[in-house]
Order: structure tokens, then C-alpha cells, then sequence
């Protein structure tokens, strides 16, 4: 009797133990997915978070940027290299310049060389061929080197040099080539310096003794000397 009303009153209510269980796994099964949609909302809370805390940490050390300290030790560091770079850079381009002008001067002395050798067959009356060429330097104008030709007298002949006593230069119209030096003075132990054919022979002016030197100098202190022996050879030091 007590089973048929149960019987009875379960059927009248729709529910029996069947339908229970079923509801139950239904209910666990709707209870894990609001479960795993819940712990899916927390993982993105969760790493928007943590996104947004890198961010004010990175916009924070950006704000903060350099110390004092770190500011001054680095705009030292730039001051120190920038100062080397151009105290070498200047530094540099005095010594082209110097090896330039060495250049130059030691050309000079050459081509006077040079020069000299084609006179060799010049007539003993001939007032228009040089008796040689040489090399002037004024000692009121170091940055000025002069190629000169020496020029015979009146009467063609040339003067004896073993015997001369004075300079050999004797002004502007004996002035065959000029060079002036850029960035670098010249001084010699010399104002004058002839190559005679057919050697040729080499004389300095008569208060002059050989090895004739020259020595080039920038506003720095740089140097280049310049050494000619009688025999005209050329050393540089």
C-alpha cells in the first residue's frame, strides 16, 4: 500500500530516481561549465593585470629615465671622446699638410738639380743661359721657398765659386719658381743653396757650411728635417 502511494505520488510530482540522476548529472554538468567559465574569466583578469602592471612599470622606469650621476658621467664621456677626435683629427691633418710641403721643397731641390744639368752645354759668352739654378730661402719669410737661376754677367761668363764670398742670390729677376707653404714654416741653416753643371757641383752662400739642413714645422710643433750633402742627396729625418 505504502509503495503504490509512493508509486502514486511520484508520478503525480514527475519525479522518480531515474529522472533524479539524471537532473543531478545535468546540474554537475552545468555546474563545472560555469566553473570553467568562471576560472577562464579569472585567468584573463588575471593576465589583463599583469599586462597593465608591466606597462606602468616600463612607463615608469621611462618617466625616471637618468640620474644626475649617470647624466654627468655620460656627458663627460662624450666631451672626453669628442675632444680626443678632434685634437686627433687636427693633429692628423697638420702632419698631411707637413708631409705636403716636404714634399714640395724636395721637388724643388730636384727640379733645381735638374735644371742645372741642362746648362751644361751653354757657351761661355752666352748671356741668356744660367750658370746654374738653386734654392733660396729667406729667413724674413719662412713659409716662402725660392727656385732661382743664376744668372752670368754682362759679359756671359760665370763667377768662381770656389772663390766667391757672399750671397748667391742677388734679387727678383733671377726668380725662376715660387712656393709658398700652407700650414707649416720653413728655417735652414742656408740662404742659398746652387747646383753648377756638369756634376752637378753643389755650393752653399759663403757663411754657409754643408750638410745643409732644412726643417719644416706646423703651428703644433710638428717637424720634418731635411738633410743635402755636397753631393746633393737628400735625407729626410
Amino acid at each position: 500500500m505504502r509503495f503504490i502511494r509512493k508509486n502514486l505520488y511520484e508520478q503525480m510530482m514527475g519525479f522518480t530516481p531515474h529522472r533524479a540522476s539524471r537532473y543531478f548529472l545535468h546540474w554537475a554538468s552545468f555546474a563545472k561549465q560555469r566553473m570553467r567559465l568562471f576560472f577562464d574569466i579569472f585567468s584573463s583578469l588575471e593576465s589583463i593585470v599583469l599586462k597593465k602592471a608591466r606597462i606602468r612599470a616600463t612607463a615608469a622606469d621611462l618617466v625616471m629615465g637618468f640620474t644626475l650621476i649617470e647624466l654627468l658621467v655620460t656627458i663627460s664621456l662624450i666631451v672626453i671622446f669628442t675632444a680626443t677626435a678632434a685634437t686627433y683629427n687636427r693633429s692628423t691633418q697638420q702632419q698631411i699638410a707637413l708631409f705636403r710641403e716636404q714634399g714640395r721643397i724636395i721637388n724643388q731641390v730636384y727640379q733645381a738639380r735638374s735644371l742645372a744639368i741642362t746648362t751644361y752645354n751653354r757657351p761661355s759668352d752666352n748671356t741668356e743661359v744660367p750658370c746654374g739654378y738653386g734654392i733660396h730661402i729667406d729667413r724674413e719669410n719662412p713659409t716662402e721657398v725660392i727656385l732661382f737661376r743664376d744668372n752670368p754677367s754682362l759679359d756671359g761668363s760665370c763667377r768662381d765659386y770656389d772663390l766667391y764670398a757672399g750671397g748667391i742670390y742677388e734679387g727678383e729677376e733671377e726668380v725662376f719658381e715660387r712656393a709658398t707653404l700652407n700650414g707649416v714654416t720653413v728655417s735652414a741653416n742656408f740662404s742659398d743653396l746652387l747646383f753648377v753643371p756638369p756634376d752637378p757641383k753643389v755650393y752653399l752662400d759663403s757663411v754657409s757650411d754643408f750638410p745643409a739642413t732644412m726643417t719644416l714645422e706646423t703651428s703644433r710643433g710638428l717637424s720634418v728635417r731635411m738633410t743635402i750633402n755636397r753631393f746633393g742627396q737628400i735625407v729626410t729625418e
